[in-house]
């Protein structure tokens, strides 16, 4: 009974967390003038770090006046930065300063959009420092040394410069929005970066210390009641600062859509996952328990009821929709005495011959990858007529609905 009991459990939790995820998936919006993400004391958390990484989905705006706009990062200008600014429009630095202050920095020019959600990551290895936009390696430099230890903030959404008048910092501020901010102590790998900017961050990352997702609060609405958002790692929630908290800006709204691919289309009585980079485990919504075998990207219930596929990809896994099946047994795939199409082959049309008058008529084809591609009604008759001249050569599948019955027919078409 353990081991069921856990198998509930699981399944429970995947199908919780997917809706709980799709509900509330948000970003912060920073207004350019006082909003700040802080992570009191937070540049503890990769003190006398050698290897590092941030990565962060950000949507910058255009940035006229080129004055700096801190994104994330650590610095206090004398012996431990590692963050990421926006220069200008076009322009973005990221810096590494190790413990004897000595500093490397990219300035990279190019790939750098405003108005639009990219994907940023940077890493340092001992060796060198790399800058990454949506997933690809765009620039590099030469570094060396390890993080200092210092006592300052984790900053999201702002970067401090400690060459402020009489010695008070000076703060460079976002304007824009942050989701899915994370730092790691150690280099995060290209196919990670790759793999997190496909779905998202695992909590079970190796070496990740600090995992924001600004899913507490609600778009768009009043979330005047936030003080803090929450560290998905139990190492220290962050303050909220300067947020009004209520409106469309300075405030949390929708995030930018990412995650695993969870689509799945029914092509009669069969299920198919249309994420092709995943793993696949087909459970009952009905009963919460994972279906033994049921472990392929496409699955046909041989009982009526309501089912959804676990899709995992790069270690994440998360929870498809509950699909209802409620005609197994009715007439799937009769013999030709039943339904014919014909010609099969087929180039311009097809007819569709039934054994008596029906009142209303639905034809769907499908192609090889569940994807529908063509829904059509008709009126009622023995014979109806399909113009199918716009598809494509190949195999197709053709769901036919009349009345109580229903039909599939393999078709292949040759143009």
């Amino acid at each position: 009974m353990k081991n069921r009991s856990n198998l509930f459990l699981l399944v429970f939790t995947l199908l919780f967390s997917l809706t709980a995820s799709a509900q509330n998936q948000s970003a912060l919006d920073f207004d350019g003038i006082d909003d700040a993400v802080i992570l009191p004391g937070g540049a503890q958390l990769a003190a006398n770090a050698t290897q590092l990484s941030f990565s962060c989905w950000v949507k910058l705006v255009d940035n006229p006046t080129n004055s700096p706009r801190g994104i994330v990062g650590i610095r206090n200008d004398v012996s431990a930065d590692f963050y990421l600014a926006q220069l200008s429009t076009t322009e973005v630095e990221a810096r590494f300063r190790n413990s004897n202050n000595q500093n490397f920095t990219i300035d990279h020019i190019g790939d750098v959009q405003t108005g639009a959600w990219q994907y940023y990551a940077l890493t340092y290895d001992g060796s060198f420092m790399r800058l990454f936009i949506d997933g690809e390696q765009v620039d590099s430099i030469a570094a060396s040394g390890q993080l200092g230890n210092s006592t300052g903030d984790l900053q999201i959404g702002y970067s401090e410069w400690n060459g402020g008048v009489s010695g008070v910092p000076d703060r460079f501020e976002l304007l824009g929005q942050l989701d899915e901010v994370g730092l790691w102590n150690r280099k995060l790998e290209t196919q990670e970066i790759q793999c997190i900017k496909n779905t998202r961050i695992s909590e079970l990352s190796n070496g990740l210390l600090a995992y924001f997702n600004f899913n507490q609060g609600i778009p768009v609405s009043d979330n005047t009641s936030m003080t803090s958002v929450q560290n998905s790692l139990p190492l220290g929630d962050a303050d909220l600062s300067g947020f009004a908290l209520n409106g469309t800006v300075s405030n949390f709204v929708q995030g930018n859509s990412y995650g695993v691919n969870t689509s799945v289309v029914q092509s009669g009585i069969s299920l198919i996952a249309q994420n092709i980079s995943a793993t696949y485990q087909w459970v009952n919504c009905t009963t919460n328990q994972l279906i033994p075998g049921a472990v392929n990207q496409s699955y046909t219930p041989s009982v009526n009821g309501s089912y959804a596929a676990i899709i995992t990809q790069c270690g994440i896994s998360d929870t498809s929709a509950c699909f209802t099946i409620n005609n197994v047994g009715l007439n799937e795939i009769e013999n030709d005495s039943e339904m014919l199409i014909y010609p099969n082959p087929a180039t311009s049309s097809i007819s569709i011959k039934f054994p008596v008058n029906a009142e209303v008529i639905q034809v769907r084809i499908f192609n090889l990858l569940g994807e529908l591609i063509s829904n059509k009604m008709f009126e009622g008759n023995e014979i109806i007529v399909h113009d199918i001249s716009n598809l494509s050569s190949g195999s197709y599948t053709v769901e036919v609905k009349s009345d109580n019955k229903s039909w599939q027919k393999k078709l292949v078409i040759l143009q």
